[in-house]
């Protein structure tokens, strides 16, 4: 039981890792909430009313049982990071797509498949994704990746090429364990690069 009174004031809220089944009314109703950790419960579905928690900056949903969020979430345009990883989703779901200030989003372990690459050139403003563990359900993929990423992580994806844009701003990628045989290194902004257990033979640098 939750003990919450909407009148006062929590900019964070902590309940992951518990047995959390349905989230009480009374929490959409707290709108200071900045922070909001969820992840790690036995969530099938997030009751639609979310969009009044319209100063949300982070929401973790990670290690659920989530496979779609309510359409309100487009009300969170504050949000700026997402946790959905570790759930059942098999797209990113079309809300996602109309967080304005969406930067940071965290799908991994979730049966996507290749057309999360598409899904995700929608999201023109992100600058950190995580998509490890992402299993593969067709052929090898080949990652597409858009010109604001900063932080990529692609761990595991079984993915055999790797596309960044000519004005990509990269600086940190993980795509360790997959099915690389080339690997672009010729980005000015690049500081970390793991790439290990690949099939590479060749790097693209520059001087």
């Amino acid at each position: 039981c939750w003990n919450l009174s909407k009148s006062s004031s929590h900019p964070d809220l902590g309940n992951a890792d518990n047995s959390l089944r349905k989230l009480p009314v009374v929490l959409y109703e707290i709108s200071t909430l900045r922070e909001l950790n969820l992840a790690v419960n036995g969530l099938e579905d997030i009751p639609r009313g979310i969009g009044n928690l319209k100063r949300l900056q982070v929401l973790h949903l990670y290690s659920n049982r989530l496979s779609d969020l309510p359409k309100d979430l487009i009300q969170l345009q504050n949000l700026a990071t997402l946790s959905i990883g570790f759930n059942r989703f098999q797209e990113i779901p079309d809300v996602v797509h109309q967080l304005q200030r969406l930067r940071s989003l965290i799908v991994a372990g979730n049966p996507l498949g290749s057309m999360m690459w598409s899904q995700l050139s929608d999201i023109v403003d992100l600058e950190a994704l995580d998509a490890r563990l992402v299993p593969v359900l067709v052929a090898p993929q080949d990652a597409v990746l858009t010109a604001k990423l900063k932080y990529v992580d692609l761990d595991n994806m079984g993915i055999r090429s790797l596309h960044l844009p000519p004005s990509s701003i990269i600086g940190s990628i993980n795509c360790c364990h997959n099915n690389l045989s080339t690997l672009p290194m010729c980005f000015p902004t690049l500081q970390s690069v793991m790439a290990n257990c690949n099939r590479i033979q060749e790097l693209h640098m520059t001087p």
